[in-house]
């Protein structure tokens, strides 16, 4: 993306929104903050198509997700969600009505598989479900009605549609989501969808990413071996993919295995690190 940077001066807008959006999700990546700071604004000047604003509105968000600006993440989120014409509700009554809503949904699909993934493949909706998952990670610890909200729409809607990377990660966000609120073996069994998905997909980050909360539903559920075991490929797989937000979260599951294991020296070696 650097190089191809340096001969953009006759490329059209619309290539040059590619290679600052691109080069800013690989920085996001590699926790170049500041540098991806100054990509994704560049990116989000250069939108001019309401797939391009809502894309880019959710690298930012991702961006201030991993800043800690969790406020500043989930209007980013939300914006996008909305511009691509999913509604997001405001009021307290509203989220209530959707998650009253999207739970028969969700029954419908669990008793009736064979209604899935009968749609027909569209970016918009798959960036739309991407938004949803991520907008969960900055709801965490956040507000729960607004987590629960997002995990249902973005899990059905997701399911809706043929297999994706977008499925995958909704289905590890709502995994996350049961093991926070006690639904263990739901959780479990929903880690295990992602990762088999993702191998399905070949999809050897997104594979990582369940394998690793995987961890964090064991640790929540008092499985401290297993959780250890879980994040060992994860501390590999980051590394080679250049994921260093992922990288540490693999390490953090680690230390807290062993602290819940009383091996107090082991954990505190690997949270130095």
């Amino acid at each position: 993306y650097a190089l191809a940077q340096r001969h953009t001066q006759y490329a059209a807008e619309s290539v040059q929104f590619q290679l600052a959006r691109g080069l800013g999700e690989a920085l996001i990546q590699m926790g170049h903050y500041d540098e991806a700071k100054k990509q994704l604004d560049t990116a989000t000047s250069l939108a001019r198509q309401q797939f391009e604003i809502a894309d880019a509105s959710g690298l930012q968000g991702e961006l201030a997700s991993k800043l800690g600006l969790i406020a500043a993440s989930i209007s980013y989120f939300e914006d996008g969600i909305r511009i691509l014409g999913t509604p997001v509700p405001k009021s307290v009554f509203g989220k209530c009505w959707g998650i009253l809503k999207e739970s028969l949904v969700q029954v419908i699909h669990c008793w009736w598989p064979s209604r899935l993934h009968k749609g027909l493949p569209n970016a918009e909706s798959d960036l739309t479900n991407h938004l949803l998952a991520r907008l969960e990670w900055s709801l965490y610890s956040h507000n729960v009605i607004d987590l629960v909200w997002a995990s249902l729409v973005g899990l059905n809607q997701a399911e809706r549609l043929p297999k994706s990377r977008a499925l995958a990660i909704n289905y590890v966000v709502h995994a996350n989501d049961m093991a926070v609120l006690g639904w263990k073996k739901r959780a479990e069994a929903y880690y295990r969808k992602a990762i088999e998905l993702s191998k399905e997909l070949n999809d050897h980050w997104c594979a990582a990413v369940g394998q690793n909360h995987f961890a964090l539903g064991c640790l929540a559920a008092g499985r401290y071996k297993d959780a250890i075991e879980l994040a060992k490929p994860g501390k590999v797989a980051f590394e080679k993919l250049r994921d260093l937000w992922e990288l540490h979260a693999s390490y953090l599951f680690t230390s807290m295995g062993m602290f819940g294991l009383g091996n107090m020296r082991e954990a505190v070696q690997i949270s130095r690190w």
